[in-house]
């Protein structure tokens, strides 16, 4: 695109399917994107993360990663990925693609249920929406919202668990507006370095979750 110009550059296949607008991200020259896919013999999905070059050209990728699951959320964070595939449980995944040519799983973390919108929130911090789970059957249960602690997840050598800092689950079992309406979900940053302020809007009764921190 060049002063209104559009011109067609380059196109390419990936394997599977995106989940959403955050499945994607343009940084430092290189495409990245997450997907779920299905091997149509045995019909079942597993999950993947590729990276190409500005001609479109695949330079790195993990695949077949949560095998049996789908993508529920994801979100690019500079050189990490972060995205969260369910089947029974909650797997949040880190990926280092610093090296777009290697990246590296460099940490994970299982709890019950699945985040299904990832917010950065905050320094070093990683706001999760979304419900439990049945982990006998992944049978939806109540509205939860999780916060990680993100700033430790690039130790490559020992890596700890992402750390779950907080966890609020409501008695409510339903749908929530917000996540999939993002203008209804916002992060308030205010000055003199105070706490971060979260707001939840669209979901009777009106909800707030404030970091404590």
């Amino acid at each position: 695109i060049d002063k209104g110009n559009i011109e067609f550059a380059a196109s390419t296949e990936v394997y599977g399917s995106a989940d959403n607008q955050f499945s994607f991200s343009e940084y430092n020259g290189y495409l990245r994107l997450v997907t779920t896919t299905r091997d149509y013999e045995s019909w079942e999905q597993s999950c993947g993360l590729y990276i190409f070059d500005e001609e479109l050209n695949m330079v790195g990728h993990i695949d077949e990663l949560a095998k049996g699951e789908s993508i529920k959320s994801s979100r690019f964070l500079g050189n990490m990925v972060y995205f969260v595939t369910f089947r029974n449980t909650d797997p949040l995944f880190a990926v280092d693609a610093s090296n777009p040519e290697n990246p590296v799983i460099v940490n994970e973390v299982k709890l019950p249920g699945f985040s299904e919108y990832l917010h950065p929130y905050g320094d070093g911090l990683l706001f999760g929406l979304g419900y439990e789970a049945d982990e006998t059957d992944g049978k939806l249960q109540n509205v939860k919202m999780s916060m990680f602690d993100i700033t430790r997840t690039t130790v490559v050598e020992s890596p700890i668990p992402i750390p779950l800092i907080a966890e609020v689950v409501t008695a409510r079992v339903g749908h929530i507006p917000s996540i999939r309406t993002k203008i209804g979900f916002s992060v308030i940053i205010p000055f003199f370095n105070l706490s971060p302020q979260l707001f939840i809007f669209n979901y009777p009764p009106k909800m707030r979750f404030c970091n404590s921190r």
